[in-house]
């Protein structure tokens, strides 16, 4: 502030003291509208990437479940069977595991503790989905037209602090 009246004084005078608040203001409602537009584009990307990966998880689970109704391919024994079981063990211990393997409850126990565990993290996911979708209702009505308003309102104000600046310059 200091830096521009400094700067503008030897130009506009004194009278540039009057214009540092109308600045001020302007840089203010730019730093509102710029929060505003990020926290919008923030809610929606986390409630967009909750939604995908509760997806993901839910056609996992039932891609594995309709593995196991398949007679031919439910059995450990079998050459899918094992590739399955071997693989579904690398995912739940974190590391890749070859035979020979144990599993507790063959095929099926293994399908069984995934789904207990992705059916877990979708309740998780969901519950952030929610989040943002409140968040957002909350600070715009969860609608394009709400954050419109707020944007609405912003421009106004900045074109009133825009006529403010341009008289007060007409005046010097």
């Amino acid at each position: 502030g200091g830096r521009l009246v400094g700067e503008l004084r030897p130009t506009l005078g004194l009278e540039v003291e009057s214009l540092l608040p109308l600045f001020a203001n302007l840089g203010v409602i730019k730093n509102v509208r710029s929060m505003a537009r990020e926290r919008e584009h923030s809610l929606k990307a986390q409630k967009q990437a909750a939604e995908h990966a509760v997806r993901h998880l839910e056609d996992t689970v039932a891609a594995l479940e309709a593995h196991l109704r398949n007679p031919l391919r439910r059995s450990a024994d079998s050459a899918p069977g094992e590739v399955l079981c071997s693989r579904l063990l690398g995912l739940t211990s974190g590391m890749r595991v070859s035979p020979p393997y144990s599993a507790v409850g063959g095929l099926p126990g293994l399908v069984d503790r995934i789904k207990v565990r992705y059916d877990a993290q979708a309740r998780t996911l969901r519950e952030e989905g929610f989040r943002a979708s409140a968040l957002l209702k909350e600070i715009g009505g969860g609608d394009l037209a709400s954050f419109r308003v707020v944007e609405v309102v912003i421009a106004d104000r900045e074109r009133l602090l825009q006529q403010k600046v341009s008289a007060v310059l007409e005046g010097l």
